[in-house]
């Protein structure tokens, strides 16, 4: 690079000889004799390498800020595809479990009815017999009862033992009426508990390592193809050709490659 051509920005007409190190800026021969007298200079050439080595380090910053961002692009849409998908599936098996307990407490209701009905029934058959027996048996004392009204009111001795003669031997046996046990059925209603149903729960998820390539540069090599790429302990990518294992270190921003 030809550093003898630099237009002074400060005297027309001059050009840039120096860098004046104590100002770090380019400086022609004007000012170094007025405003740069007894400052520390340098040759032109090693500031510009000082500031293309600060570009250097500019470029690399970029180039690593660029591939964070990538990485948390590709990151975020991962998450955001797999939440997705979990809620897609959550809810799914909420209204799945939805149906199945509608469908479980459905069928457990019809059991209590019919269980409630057989016992109805039961208490049903018990009174009408009840009924039918009490109604049986008051026939039975209405005929007695008027038997022993018409003994009690004769007046004629041979009317009297004629009658007691002819005065119904049965009597009712009043202990042959079954009456149902004063029982009541009644429904308690259980606590509708949410361990019933369900609950969500969040669970942090362990993403699987991933890695994301990106070519910067290209290079001859005999490699045909590559078998495997793993990350090593130090983070370090190593790929696998057959017998020979193939490295990349990095130090700092820089990454070298190396042959072990």
């Amino acid at each position: 690079m030809d550093f003898s051509n630099i237009p002074c920005q400060k005297h027309k007409g001059q050009d840039c000889c120096l860098f004046c190190k104590a100002c770090n800026y380019l400086v022609c021969a004007t000012c170094v004799s007025t405003k740069h007298n007894g400052h520390k200079m340098g040759e032109i050439k090693e500031f510009y390498e000082m500031k293309m080595n600060n570009v250097r380090k500019q470029q690399i910053e970029v180039k690593i800020n660029g591939r964070r961002l990538k990485e948390d692009d590709f990151t975020l849409e991962k998450i955001y595809k797999s939440t997705s998908e979990n809620y897609d599936t959550a809810k799914k098996d909420i209204l799945a479990q939805k149906t199945a307990l509608t469908i479980a407490v459905a069928k457990y209701a019809d059991k209590l009815l019919s269980d409630l009905n057989q016992d109805r029934q039961s208490i049903k058959k018990t009174y009408d017999e009840g009924k039918k027996n009490i109604q049986k048996f008051k026939l039975n004392l209405n005929k007695q009862s008027t038997e022993l009204d018409n003994i009690s009111s004769t007046t004629e001795a041979a009317t009297f033992f004629k009658e007691i003669e002819n005065l119904t031997s049965d009597k009712a046996d009043f202990t042959s009426i079954k009456l149902p046990d004063y029982i009541v059925t009644q429904f308690t209603s259980g606590e509708i508990m949410q361990s019933n149903f369900g609950s969500l729960q969040k669970k942090k998820k362990i993403s699987k390592c991933e890695i994301i390539l990106e070519i910067s540069k290209e290079f001859q090599t005999e490699l045909s193809d590559i078998n495997c790429v793993a990350v090593d302990t130090n983070n370090s990518l190593c790929y696998d050709h057959v017998n020979n294992n193939i490295k990349i270190r990095k130090f700092g921003n820089i990454p070298e490659r190396c042959f072990i």
